[in-house]
């Protein structure tokens, strides 16, 4: 069934702006409310992939924050010379929520934003109430895109951002399980068109070394609240049950679901998050 959902027009219930942290504008959609759930997307991501939470029926009432990273989406891109960080993008995203007043949340990261918990965790600027991963960067198999870039060339990176850029569609296509429009699949994968190339690559390289060096596991291991794992059943053979185990999290396994599992099945994601 095609999504209906259209990302060309701000949620009613949401604020969107664009907020000044130390290392650029952070570009932001806000809906108050309590208790606080933070979405993060993944490499090459945006915050519009997030757009349903808002209108979830399980979220009514409850606040919800969906950013772009700095380099991503309508946030700024750094200056030559600064290198995009794990711990800047923690940082920023910590100023963000203190600028929104916001002291305690739930944090949902996708894919390789998994890479920014160590360094949101170990700042603790904000009280993180419960992580959930949406096939998050745990084990060595969650970062073979990471490792494919990293492992590129100057000249072969370049030809290859390009030929994402120029095929954006059919790139994030081939990650959804379900039937979507072609005007929805478009506006989603505008992301890889958005997203600074020295950012992409740059955060690719860092999410790679915190995931092969353990840190995500460590420190998930070491946060001690509740830890929710959210795939979707499209890969069947993922050999991180072992792994889930180490950091006591409790695994959801959404049907007929992509990577993007958020997008091929919001209603059953944003369930699981905000129940």
């Amino acid at each position: 069934m095609a999504s209906k959902t259209s990302m060309s027009q701000t949620p009613s219930s949401a604020m969107e702006a664009p907020l000044e942290a130390k290392i650029g504008k952070i570009s932001y959609l806000y809906r108050s409310g309590k208790p606080n759930f933070v979405f993060v997307h993944g490499l090459g991501g945006q915050k519009e992939h997030f757009r349903s939470a808002f209108d979830a029926p399980s979220g009514l009432g409850k606040g919800v924050l969906s950013l772009d990273l700095i380099g991503f989406g309508a946030s700024e891109r750094l200056r030559d010379g600064d290198e995009y960080l794990l711990r800047a993008q923690a940082q920023a995203m910590s100023g963000l929520m203190a600028e929104l007043g916001i002291t305690s949340i739930n944090l949902i990261v996708h894919s390789m934003s998994s890479g920014i918990i160590p360094d949101l965790l170990e700042l603790g600027k904000v009280d993180i109430s419960a992580i959930y991963l949406l096939e998050g960067n745990l084990i060595e198999a969650d970062a073979g895109w990471s490792g494919t870039l990293t492992a590129m060339s100057d000249d072969e990176y370049e030809d290859y951002i390009r030929r994402v850029k120029k095929t954006a569609r059919l790139v994030l296509s081939r990650q959804l399980v379900r039937s979507h429009s072609r005007e929805q699949v478009q506006e989603w994968s505008s992301c890889f068109q958005r997203a600074d190339e020295r950012a992409l690559r740059e955060t690719a390289r860092y999410v790679h070394h915190a995931t092969l060096g353990g840190d995500i596991a460590r420190a998930l291991a070491d946060y001690g609240g509740p830890i929710v794992y959210i795939r979707g059943d499209a890969v069947r053979d993922w050999p991180g049950q072992e792994a889930l185990a180490s950091i006591g999290a409790e695994l959801v396994v959404i049907g007929d679901a992509g990577h993007y599992v958020m997008l091929d099945a919001p209603d059953e994601v944003y369930k699981a998050i905000f129940s």
